[in-house]
């Protein structure tokens, strides 16, 4: 009797592993069948049996407040007039605007907030890459730039 049934279960198996290309919804219901599903959540586990509502909550509280990290209290630092770049003196040269124009991903259609697409970026990077770093370099000596950016951070 057991004989006949492992050899029905196996050739049933064999078939399913045969015709599973084919027909899949036959897999999926054995597989679904054959899977355990436990429902429904597992009871707290504390000394006690009697549970009262304030008594969950505080078996929750303390699981929560060991597993997250506590936030830092601490004041935020003052950042007014902390532009340490305010007497600097920044460049661009002009190789490295050619770089960034060259890792422009083309493929993309939409403009920049220039309005210009990126593919005419990078096809024309040998054009513009000396008046853009002229412009940049300009607008990086003036110290208003520095005072814009400190006054937006503060």
């Amino acid at each position: 009797m057991q004989q006949n049934y492992n050899s029905a279960k196996r050739a049933f198996e064999q078939k399913l592993a045969s015709e599973v290309k084919n027909v899949s919804k036959s897999f999926l219901e054995n597989v679904r069948n054959k899977t355990k599903v436990r429902e429904g959540i597992s009871q707290l586990k504390k000394v006690d049996d009697n549970f009262t509502q304030t008594d969950k909550v505080e078996v929750f509280n303390a699981f929560f407040t060991s597993v997250f990290t506590k936030e830092d209290t601490t004041p935020i630092p003052d950042i007014k007039n902390s532009c340490q770049y305010s007497n600097a003196k920044l460049c661009i040269h002009q190789y490295q605007l050619r770089v960034k124009f060259k890792k422009l991903k083309i493929s993309k259609s939409c403009a920049g907030p220039d309005g210009f697409p990126p593919c005419l970026l990078s096809n024309l990077e040998q054009s513009l890459s000396y008046p853009v770093t002229q412009i940049v370099n300009k607008s990086l000596s003036k110290e208003e730039l520095f005072q814009q950016i400190g006054s937006k951070l503060t």
